[in-house]
């Protein structure tokens, strides 16, 4: 069974945006949430997917995430998140460059 493993960082200061090298454009929409268990459709770029997460347990939970078409994903945004929806730009650094 697949897990995610979700891990959060306090950024002291703004010195890690010199060592960005990717960001991606991302919307994501929260489709039901029940008993710490929820269904997320996201758009990331050119790739939309949808993922079944279930209860967390410490920093784990299982989640399963499939590719589906962008059509689906941009119907399912608009229909079925109401106000549970959200963008937000993930940006990835140069490890070697922040001293990893």
């Amino acid at each position: 069974m697949p897990n995610e493993i979700e891990r959060k960082f306090l950024v002291a200061s703004d010195d890690w945006k010199e060592s960005v090298t990717h960001s991606v454009r991302i919307r994501d929409g929260l489709i039901a949430a029940s008993n710490g268990r929820k269904v997320r459709v996201r758009i990331a770029g050119h790739k939309a997917t949808i993922a079944v997460k279930g209860k967390q347990t410490g920093f784990v939970r299982p989640e399963f995430e499939y590719e589906i078409p962008m059509s689906d994903a941009e119907e399912m945004l608009r229909t079925m998140c109401d106000n549970r929806r959200l963008e937000k730009d993930r940006r990835t650094a140069c490890r070697v460059c922040l001293g990893d």
